[in-house]
């Protein structure tokens, strides 16, 4: 689809320009915003995450909410603690079956 802006302002162009530029400004983040949304949930939905979410430069990844750093023993690999984890029933619910160590949680 396709939006139209068309601007007149009283004061000439230059006013009209500035009054255009915020708007374009606004529809691109309510475009992203719902785009993520939409990601999400059919991410949710399916357990398999979009390259448009995920990818190295994906448009509509959106920022980090929560990090967490869990101290291992230095006995134990990072590899093999992550494997553990995403064998618990109640966080393989979550995981994407086409991301590693990405999960999805719907409020």
């Amino acid at each position: 689809g396709t939006i139209r802006l068309i601007v007149h302002h009283p004061l000439g162009r230059e006013y009209a320009q500035e009054i255009l530029t915020k708007a374009e400004h606004l529809v691109k983040g309510i475009v992203k915003i719902s785009n993520q949304q939409l990601l999400l949930i059919a991410a949710y939905k399916s357990k398999s995450g979009s390259d448009l979410l995920l990818g190295a430069n994906a448009p509509f990844a959106c920022p980090c909410q929560f990090t967490a750093e869990m101290p291992l023993n230095r006995r134990v690999l990072p590899q093999q603690a992550i494997s553990q984890l995403e064998a618990l029933p109640m966080v393989a619910n979550f995981i994407l079956s086409n991301h590693e160590s990405i999960f999805v949680y719907k409020e």
